[in-house]
Protein backbone atom coordinates (compact mmCIF):
# COMPACT_ATOMS: atom_id res chain seq x y z
CA UNK A 1 0.00 0.00 0.00
CA UNK A 2 1.18 3.39 -0.94
CA UNK A 3 1.04 6.11 1.95
CA UNK A 4 1.49 10.03 1.79
CA UNK A 5 2.83 12.23 4.39
CA UNK A 6 1.67 15.77 5.11
CA UNK A 7 3.40 17.89 8.04
CA UNK A 8 1.64 21.35 8.59
CA UNK A 9 3.77 23.63 11.33
CA UNK A 10 1.53 26.27 12.45
CA UNK A 11 2.06 29.05 14.98
CA UNK A 12 1.89 27.03 18.47
CA UNK A 13 2.10 23.49 17.08
CA UNK A 14 2.89 21.35 14.65
CA UNK A 15 1.03 17.76 13.27
CA UNK A 16 1.15 15.17 10.76
CA UNK A 17 -1.43 12.86 9.10
CA UNK A 18 -0.66 9.83 6.99
CA UNK A 19 -2.88 9.16 3.87
CA UNK A 20 -3.70 6.25 1.91
CA UNK A 21 -4.69 6.53 -1.58
CA UNK A 22 -8.12 6.30 -0.78
CA UNK A 23 -7.56 9.88 1.35
CA UNK A 24 -8.20 7.55 4.44
CA UNK A 25 -6.56 8.39 7.56
CA UNK A 26 -4.30 5.97 9.02
CA UNK A 27 -2.35 7.96 11.63
CA UNK A 28 -2.35 11.39 12.83
CA UNK A 29 -0.03 13.09 15.78
CA UNK A 30 0.22 16.59 17.20
CA UNK A 31 3.04 18.52 19.12
CA UNK A 32 3.71 21.91 20.66
CA UNK A 33 5.81 24.57 19.92
CA UNK A 34 6.69 25.71 22.92
CA UNK A 35 7.14 30.31 23.69
CA UNK A 36 9.77 31.67 23.69
CA UNK A 37 11.44 29.21 21.47
CA UNK A 38 9.05 29.10 19.07
CA UNK A 39 11.13 30.87 16.51
CA UNK A 40 14.31 28.55 17.41
CA UNK A 41 14.87 26.55 14.17
CA UNK A 42 16.41 24.08 16.29
CA UNK A 43 12.88 23.52 17.93
CA UNK A 44 10.92 23.27 14.49
CA UNK A 45 13.84 20.54 13.83
CA UNK A 46 13.12 18.50 17.48
CA UNK A 47 9.27 18.59 16.59
CA UNK A 48 10.10 17.30 13.15
CA UNK A 49 11.85 14.20 14.62
CA UNK A 50 9.43 13.81 17.10
CA UNK A 51 6.22 13.87 14.08
CA UNK A 52 8.52 11.36 12.19
CA UNK A 53 9.31 9.18 15.20
CA UNK A 54 5.71 8.23 16.18
CA UNK A 55 4.52 7.31 12.82
CA UNK A 56 4.54 3.72 13.38
CA UNK A 57 7.20 1.72 11.44
CA UNK A 58 4.82 -0.27 9.33
CA UNK A 59 3.29 2.47 8.20
CA UNK A 60 6.73 4.78 7.33
CA UNK A 61 7.86 1.58 5.69
CA UNK A 62 5.15 1.98 2.62
CA UNK A 63 5.41 5.97 2.13
CA UNK A 64 5.84 7.35 -1.05
CA UNK A 65 5.53 11.22 -0.32
CA UNK A 66 5.88 14.00 2.12
CA UNK A 67 4.25 17.21 1.55
CA UNK A 68 5.45 20.08 4.33
CA UNK A 69 3.49 23.46 5.45
CA UNK A 70 4.81 26.20 6.96
CA UNK A 71 3.79 29.50 8.63
CA UNK A 72 3.61 32.09 5.40
CA UNK A 73 6.14 34.93 6.09
CA UNK A 74 8.61 33.17 9.14
CA UNK A 75 11.81 33.44 7.60
CA UNK A 76 15.24 32.62 8.72
CA UNK A 77 18.79 32.94 7.42
CA UNK A 78 21.58 30.00 6.76
CA UNK A 79 24.67 28.91 5.76
CA UNK A 80 25.86 26.61 2.82
CA UNK A 81 25.61 23.76 5.31
CA UNK A 82 21.56 24.88 5.97
CA UNK A 83 22.86 25.92 9.75
CA UNK A 84 20.62 28.53 11.20
CA UNK A 85 22.42 31.99 11.59
CA UNK A 86 20.10 32.81 14.66
CA UNK A 87 16.55 32.85 15.50
CA UNK A 88 13.98 33.29 12.79
CA UNK A 89 12.06 36.46 12.06
CA UNK A 90 8.62 35.42 12.80
CA UNK A 91 5.09 35.66 10.17
CA UNK A 92 3.84 38.55 12.43
CA UNK A 93 7.51 40.47 13.36
CA UNK A 94 7.11 43.68 11.77
CA UNK A 95 10.41 45.21 12.14
CA UNK A 96 10.42 45.38 8.50
CA UNK A 97 8.35 48.96 8.79
CA UNK A 98 11.61 50.21 8.76
CA UNK A 99 12.38 49.79 4.73
CA UNK A 100 8.54 49.40 3.91
CA UNK A 101 9.32 53.31 1.87
CA UNK A 102 12.09 51.49 0.48
CA UNK A 103 9.44 49.25 -0.93
CA UNK A 104 6.46 51.60 -1.46
CA UNK A 105 9.02 53.64 -3.74
CA UNK A 106 9.35 50.29 -6.07
CA UNK A 107 6.38 47.79 -6.00
CA UNK A 108 3.22 48.46 -7.61
CA UNK A 109 0.23 49.21 -5.34
CA UNK A 110 -1.30 46.55 -4.13
CA UNK A 111 1.73 44.26 -4.26
CA UNK A 112 1.84 41.32 -1.31
CA UNK A 113 5.30 42.33 -0.69
CA UNK A 114 3.77 46.23 0.58
CA UNK A 115 3.46 45.32 4.00
CA UNK A 116 5.68 45.23 6.81
CA UNK A 117 5.65 41.59 7.71
CA UNK A 118 6.64 40.28 3.86
CA UNK A 119 9.42 38.12 3.16
CA UNK A 120 10.65 41.15 1.42
CA UNK A 121 10.81 43.57 4.02
CA UNK A 122 12.48 41.49 6.27
CA UNK A 123 15.00 40.30 4.20
CA UNK A 124 15.79 44.02 3.29
CA UNK A 125 15.69 44.51 7.13
CA UNK A 126 18.08 41.75 7.44
CA UNK A 127 20.08 43.49 4.78
CA UNK A 128 20.46 46.56 7.02
CA UNK A 129 21.52 45.14 9.71
CA UNK A 130 24.80 43.88 8.21
CA UNK A 131 25.58 40.59 10.54
CA UNK A 132 24.12 42.09 13.77
CA UNK A 133 20.92 40.25 14.03
CA UNK A 134 23.11 36.94 13.17
CA UNK A 135 24.84 34.89 15.36
CA UNK A 136 28.13 36.08 16.46
CA UNK A 137 30.06 32.99 15.70
CA UNK A 138 29.32 34.01 12.10
CA UNK A 139 29.95 37.48 11.82
CA UNK A 140 33.72 37.02 10.82
CA UNK A 141 32.50 35.07 8.19
CA UNK A 142 29.93 37.59 7.00
CA UNK A 143 31.68 40.85 7.71
CA UNK A 144 34.88 39.82 5.60
CA UNK A 145 35.91 39.65 2.15
CA UNK A 146 34.81 36.64 -0.11
CA UNK A 147 31.78 36.56 1.60
CA UNK A 148 30.55 32.65 1.83
CA UNK A 149 26.60 32.41 0.84
CA UNK A 150 23.62 33.22 2.91
CA UNK A 151 20.40 31.26 2.33
CA UNK A 152 17.27 33.54 3.00
CA UNK A 153 14.81 30.56 3.87
CA UNK A 154 10.83 30.41 4.64
CA UNK A 155 9.92 28.30 7.35
CA UNK A 156 8.68 25.54 4.78
CA UNK A 157 11.92 25.79 2.63
CA UNK A 158 14.11 24.84 5.58
CA UNK A 159 11.81 21.74 6.83
CA UNK A 160 11.81 20.88 3.16
CA UNK A 161 15.90 21.00 3.11
CA UNK A 162 15.89 18.81 6.29
CA UNK A 163 14.21 15.99 4.04
CA UNK A 164 16.17 16.19 0.91
CA UNK A 165 19.10 18.15 1.56
CA UNK A 166 18.80 20.92 -1.14
CA UNK A 167 19.15 24.33 -0.04
CA UNK A 168 17.50 27.09 -1.89
CA UNK A 169 14.83 25.84 -3.25
CA UNK A 170 11.34 27.43 -2.29
CA UNK A 171 7.76 27.18 -3.96
CA UNK A 172 5.65 29.80 -5.78
CA UNK A 173 3.50 30.56 -2.32
CA UNK A 174 6.69 31.22 -0.84
CA UNK A 175 8.33 32.83 -2.91
CA UNK A 176 5.10 35.50 -3.86
CA UNK A 177 5.66 37.06 -0.91
CA UNK A 178 9.35 37.78 -1.62
CA UNK A 179 8.53 39.63 -4.58
CA UNK A 180 8.42 36.90 -6.99
CA UNK A 181 6.19 37.27 -9.82
CA UNK A 182 4.12 33.68 -10.36
CA UNK A 183 2.51 34.98 -13.86
CA UNK A 184 5.77 35.49 -15.69
CA UNK A 185 7.83 33.53 -13.56
CA UNK A 186 10.63 35.45 -12.67
CA UNK A 187 12.05 37.93 -9.85
CA UNK A 188 11.36 41.47 -10.99
CA UNK A 189 14.11 44.67 -10.18
CA UNK A 190 12.34 45.34 -6.62
CA UNK A 191 12.59 41.96 -4.96
CA UNK A 192 15.90 40.26 -7.26
CA UNK A 193 16.75 38.55 -3.64
CA UNK A 194 20.60 37.59 -5.92
CA UNK A 195 21.02 41.80 -5.59
CA UNK A 196 21.48 41.03 -1.10
CA UNK A 197 24.52 42.32 0.24
CA UNK A 198 24.76 38.91 1.71
CA UNK A 199 25.49 37.54 -1.73
CA UNK A 200 22.71 35.11 -1.36
CA UNK A 201 22.39 31.96 -3.47
CA UNK A 202 18.54 31.55 -4.57
CA UNK A 203 16.71 29.70 -7.20
CA UNK A 204 12.81 30.04 -8.39
CA UNK A 205 10.84 28.43 -6.90
CA UNK A 206 10.40 24.50 -7.63
CA UNK A 207 6.73 23.40 -9.13
CA UNK A 208 6.85 19.75 -8.59
CA UNK A 209 8.72 17.13 -6.74
CA UNK A 210 12.39 18.00 -5.84
CA UNK A 211 14.15 15.10 -4.90
CA UNK A 212 14.15 11.59 -2.76
CA UNK A 213 14.09 11.54 0.77
CA UNK A 214 17.70 12.38 2.41
CA UNK A 215 17.52 11.35 5.82
CA UNK A 216 18.39 8.40 8.23
CA UNK A 217 15.31 8.09 10.09
CA UNK A 218 13.13 5.59 7.65
CA UNK A 219 14.70 2.15 8.18
CA UNK A 220 13.86 0.15 5.19
CA UNK A 221 15.75 -0.11 2.21
CA UNK A 222 14.19 1.06 -0.51
CA UNK A 223 12.71 4.46 1.24
CA UNK A 224 15.76 6.62 -0.80
CA UNK A 225 14.51 6.93 -4.57
CA UNK A 226 11.01 5.61 -3.68
CA UNK A 227 10.13 8.47 -1.22
CA UNK A 228 9.92 11.57 -2.89
CA UNK A 229 9.68 15.52 -1.59
CA UNK A 230 7.78 18.35 -3.43
CA UNK A 231 8.54 22.20 -2.12
CA UNK A 232 6.96 23.33 0.94
CA UNK A 233 4.37 25.48 1.25
CA UNK A 234 3.09 28.69 2.97
CA UNK A 235 -0.18 28.20 5.03
CA UNK A 236 -3.35 28.98 3.84
CA UNK A 237 -2.32 27.60 0.23
CA UNK A 238 -2.68 24.40 -1.48
CA UNK A 239 -0.27 22.64 -3.54
CA UNK A 240 -0.67 23.03 -7.43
Amino acid sequence: MNLYLGIDFGTSGARAIVLDQAQQVQAEIQKSLTSPSVAEPSQWKTVLLELLAEIPLGLRQQLRAIALNGTSGTVLLCNSQGEPLGASLLYNDARGAAVLGQIQAMAPANHPVLSAMSSLAKLLWWQGQGAVEVSLSSMELLTSAGLPPVYFLHQADWLGFLCHGQLGISDYHNALKLGYDVENLFYPPLADPRDCQYGSDFYPPAASRVGPWNGDWLSHPSHGSTLSVPPGLSGLCRNH
